[in-house]
């Protein structure tokens, strides 16, 4: 009798023991949907090239030459977290101090470019793993670029928006409900810009490639974080 007692009270002690388990609740795994903005600054580097063509059409000559600088400013977007999968839309636009010039004929006689801003919407697809994301983005890009043709006492000068796209990817973290930390690898390739005018004794038209690598780093804030 002493024994059937002693493995009834056991089993009720198991039974409880399973009962308030199964009351403790699992860590709540961070949802990453909803709506953010947050800040971004990075590098961006390239290899470029230059046309010089002349009055009627034909090539006169091809330089190449790197173009490198500062880029940094504001993103905003909204993501869908379907319990592991990711999807977002992203826009940005940045400060841009892409920079690059190139000797024609002598160190007097040379052509420059600056991307002055950047812009892009994007879309946005990863996998979730808690509080870690890992993503591809791209979608279509644009840009301003500033040109100049001089030498000495004289010089040709224009600015244009340059379309394009960008695709990369990232990895992004959430150091608390309401803030993430990423990095961020984009490929952005812009169509080629041009300008032309009278300029080393002929009538010249100088047309830029516009494509660069570029690494940002950034913070967000999330709005309907858990």
């Amino acid at each position: 009798m002493i024994k059937a007692f002693l493995l009834t009270a056991a089993a009720s002690t198991m039974m409880i023991g399973a009962a308030q388990a199964a009351d403790v609740e699992a860590p709540a795994v961070y949802d990453w949907s909803g709506f953010y903005v947050g800040l971004q600054a990075g590098y961006a580097w390239g290899d470029s090239q230059v046309d010089e063509i002349n009055d009627d059409g034909s090539l006169n000559q091809t330089q190449d030459y790197d173009h490198d600088g500062f880029v940094g400013g504001v993103h905003a977007g909204y993501n869908f977290d379907m319990q592991g999968l990711l999807l977002g839309l992203e826009g940005d636009f940045e400060y841009a101090d892409i920079q690059g010039d190139q000797d024609f004929g002598g160190s007097d006689d040379e052509t420059d470019k600056t991307i002055e801003w950047l812009g892009s919407l994007r879309l946005r697809a990863g996998v979730t793993m808690d509080r870690a994301l890992i993503y591809a983005t791209g979608g279509v890009a644009v840009g301003e670029v500033d040109m100049e043709a001089s030498e000495p006492g004289l010089s040709i000068s224009d600015s244009e928006t340059a379309w394009g796209w960008t695709i990369g990817g990232g990895i992004e973290y959430a150091l608390s409900d309401a803030i993430s930390a990423r990095i961020e690898y984009r490929y952005t390739d812009l169509e080629n810009t041009e300008h032309s005018g009278d300029i080393f004794g002929g009538t010249f038209t100088y047309e830029h490639e516009n494509d660069f690598h570029a690494v940002r780093g950034g913070l967000s804030w999330h709005f309907d974080s858990i």
